[in-house]
């Protein structure tokens, strides 16, 4: 029913650089200043922002793309047991001997109006279509199956054993792509539970790194927390490269080949398209606020 996947991309700056906030803050404050200012900044900023929403997104995703699987299976099963209008193989003669044209025999008149009701019934009646899609029936056949099918739908005489066929065909093929496309899901949802986790992680890590009085740390005790500040970066490295890893594993294998517009698909109502990628770049910003507080901390002591 829909085109899935734009990549926005975005980095987090060198650390040889700060913020227009960072420089701000930094300049001509005392460590008590400057201690009061990372920790109210952490407490503001420590939550994620992106990835509780976008896992969220993922869940209500998952759980539409699973009412259409069932949807469309229950509509085979239904088109299944449809009974069909056979077409007479035998020309009939007539009474001069000559052949008629081949006429159908015993014409189920209601089996297209049965597949239709059973559309409506199943596929149409899941209850986030009028927000994801809201079609007409004809519009909505035409783009999961094809135009041609929408037309005997509508238009035809009667429902026969290749139009029934055809229609079971097709609507195989939708539900077998909503199954793949809620493995693609199941794999993006991971990716945000492992990014989230270590994020947080890396948070509570800060947050236990600030929570001290910086005028009371003697220079060794400072420097260690230079290095713990270090080690935090490095790990937001990492749940970097996880996620990159993440991207290109979800992207193989499957029809989906561009992530990035899986992205834009899922997460369009968001300023970004990137979540990992902003709250590292958040969780990094923080982290060198503190690393500034720190050194400001050691040079007051040299």
């Amino acid at each position: 029913m829909t085109v899935y996947y734009a990549r926005r991309s975005s980095r987090i700056e060198p650390e040889t650089s700060c913020s227009a906030i960072e420089c701000t803050i930094m300049s001509g404050i005392t460590d008590v200043a400057l201690f009061i200012v990372i920790s109210g900044f952490v407490m503001v900023l420590g939550a994620l922002f992106f990835l509780p929403q976008v896992r969220d997104i993922c869940a209500e995703e998952s759980t539409r793309t699973s009412r259409e699987t069932q949807a469309f299976d229950r509509f085979v099963n239904r088109v299944k047991n449809i009974e069909t209008a056979p077409v007479s193989t035998a020309p009939p003669q007539t009474t001069t001997g000559h052949a008629t044209a081949p006429v159908v025999a015993s014409p189920m008149e209601s089996g297209l109006d049965e597949i239709r009701e059973a559309y409506r019934d199943t596929v149409m009646a899941v209850p986030h279509y009028e927000e994801d899609y809201g079609e007409s029936l004809v519009d909505n056949v035409s783009e999961e199956f094809s135009s041609e099918i929408a037309t005997v739908l509508t238009d035809g005489g009667q429902l026969t054993p290749p139009v029934q066929r055809a229609i079971i065909t097709q609507a195989c093929e939708s539900r077998e792509n909503r199954n793949q496309f809620a493995e693609i899901i199941s794999e993006e949802e991971q990716s945000l539970k492992t990014a989230d986790r270590d994020l947080t992680s890396i948070l509570s890590d800060l947050d236990h790194l600030t929570d001290r009085s910086f005028p009371d740390q003697s220079y060794t005790d400072l420097e260690t927390m230079w290095q713990q500040s270090r080690g935090l970066e490095d790990r937001i490295e990492a749940v970097l490269a996880d996620r990159q890893a993440a991207i290109r594993s979800i992207a193989t294998g499957t029809r989906f080949t561009d992530h990035s517009a899986l992205s834009e698909y899922l997460y369009h109502s968001l300023s970004t398209t990137q979540p990992v990628l902003e709250d590292c770049a958040r969780v990094a910003t923080q982290v060198k606020t503190a690393q500034s507080v720190v050194i400001d901390s050691l040079t007051r002591r040299v």
